[in-house]
């Protein structure tokens, strides 16, 4: 806690960085539907609607939850966006500082130190946005293995088959 008695408390990285998770944090559950909400539950209604006939009337088609949490990734790609460049700008800021601190007397090494500093966030920040953006289209294309469905659709189909066998005896 040296660096903080000093007066350098915005030095303390994991402190600040988390600040910027938390204030993230935040400001999605204040942007996020009210999924418990009458108001919600017309949105559901209304693709539940505009996908029917696409599967059983008892589940919810996939069109209608891909529809909605597209939605919900539309309210959190910019938010993700936005704490990256946040968390990049703020550690290239206190990296920069150390390092000028350091090399206080050797002004050419500090330069040098410093655009390479500044090259190096850039580079792992372009690489932070790829993969985030690689995961929110992943959760675009949602798929399940969820052995429920095939079950129950299978139940219904032998009860359909049973029902019809018994018709025709």
């Amino acid at each position: 806690a040296e660096g903080l008695s000093e007066g350098k408390s915005h030095l303390n990285v994991s402190a600040r960085v988390y600040e910027f998770y938390l204030k993230f944090t935040n400001d999605v559950a204040g942007q996020a539907s009210a999924f418990l909400s009458n108001g919600y539950a017309r949105v559901v209604e209304k693709a539940v609607k505009e996908t029917r006939g696409v599967s059983l009337a008892n589940f919810l088609s996939h069109p209608a939850m891909v529809h909605l949490v597209g939605r919900e990734l539309n309210t959190v790609t910019p938010l993700a966006e936005a704490l990256l460049d946040c968390v990049s700008q703020y550690i290239q800021a206190s990296l920069l500082e150390v390092a000028r601190g350091v090399f206080t007397g050797y002004p050419g090494l500090s330069a040098a130190v410093s655009e390479f500093l500044a090259d190096k966030i850039d580079e792992q920040t372009k690489k932070a946005s790829e993969d985030i953006a690689r995961c929110i289209k992943r959760q675009r294309n949602l798929f399940t293995m969820n052995h429920y469905y095939t079950d129950n659709v299978d139940k219904i189909k032998d009860g359909i088959k049973k029902k019809q066998e018994l018709m025709n005896a």
